[in-house]
C-alpha cells in the first residue's frame, strides 16, 4: 500500500529530526538545504531556494522565473 505525499512529508520531518539528532555529520547550511530538497523531491514536493527562502514549492502550473 503506497503511502499519501502528504503521510512521505509526515514521515519525511521525523527521519529528517532523528538523523541531524543521531549523525556524525556536521553539514553547512547549503549542504543541509540539499539534503532537505532532494528529500523532499523524492517525496514529489520540488523546491528551490529563492529570495530568503530556503526552499519555495515549484507550481508546474507557472511559468519558469530565472
Amino acid at each position: 500500500m503506497s503511502r499519501s505525499r502528504e503521510q512521505q512529508l509526515i514521515d519525511l520531518m521525523f527521519e529528517m529530526a532523528v538523523a541531524f539528532a543521531l549523525a556524525d555529520w556536521h553539514p553547512t547550511r547549503e549542504e543541509a538545504a540539499a539534503w532537505v530538497a532532494d528529500k523532499l523531491n523524492n517525496c514529489g514536493f520540488e523546491t528551490r531556494p529563492m529570495g530568503s527562502s530556503w526552499g519555495v514549492l515549484v507550481d508546474k502550473r507557472e511559468p519558469e522565473w530565472t
